[in-house]
């Protein structure tokens, strides 16, 4: 457990929608919930919430008094729309530098459970993966549009397989990474090397992108 540090990014600028991860759902921001999550899984010697945000740090702090969590004030440049988790992953790794194993917990997955994380790290130790997403699993069929014309992306339609004998599709949905420190800092990049999945249900896959998925959220 004390190898493991869980990093778990938030900003305040979201075009969509606005605040996004400090909306309240049942009387608690957004974000509390994977937050909350994350300390639950037991997983991590510690929990670092990068934000560009005093404002969500103090709103935030009122419903996480523990003091295994802490706030990280990340950079602007880490912080745009355009901004790739990498940048703030590397200020807060090459801040927090006694740890082997690191985890990235996005807040707009709120169906992700502390069960969740316990097994994704559970599989990415005992496979010896360097990086490790969560996904779902379809057998969806794809399509993709050119200008005015379609093509099938993972089937041939002129000779359409049987859903059994049809290829999975994974579909990463962005609520958890495990990677290696090392490798991170060598790569750049979250995911390399030996890479390996954690399957969730596309149901706990939920990503809170749009307004809809908001008020899908609200309902449940």
């Amino acid at each position: 457990m004390k190898n493991f540090l869980c990093i778990i990014p938030i900003r305040a600028g979201s075009s969509a929608i606005k605040n996004k991860n400090i909306k309240l759902i049942n009387g608690k921001p957004l974000a509390y919930y994977a937050i909350k999550k994350a300390y639950e899984s037991n997983v991590f010697g510690k929990i670092i919430v990068a934000t560009d945000s005093q404002r969500y740090i103090k709103i935030l702090k009122k419903f996480l008094p523990n003091k295994k969590i802490h706030f990280f004030n990340r950079s602007r440049k880490s912080a745009t729309n355009k901004a790739k988790s990498e940048i703030v992953l590397n200020e807060v790794i090459t801040k927090y530098e006694n740890f082997q194993y690191i985890c990235m917990i996005q807040v707009t997955s709120p169906f992700l459970s502390s069960r969740h994380i316990i097994e994704a790290k559970k599989k990415f130790l005992k496979s010896k993966f360097d990086s490790l997403f969560s996904c779902y699993i379809s057998h969806e069929w794809l399509w993709k549009q050119d200008k005015n014309r379609l093509n099938s992306l993972n089937y041939n339609y002129k000779k359409r397989p049987q859903r059994q004998n049809f290829n999975k599709v994974i579909f990463e949905n962005g609520a958890l990474y495990f990677f290696k420190r090392n490798g991170f800092i060598k790569h750049k990049n979250r995911l390399f090397r030996k890479i390996g999945f954690y399957e969730m249900s596309k149901k706990d896959s939920l990503d809170i992108n749009f307004p809809s998925d908001l008020n899908y959220l609200k309902k449940k």
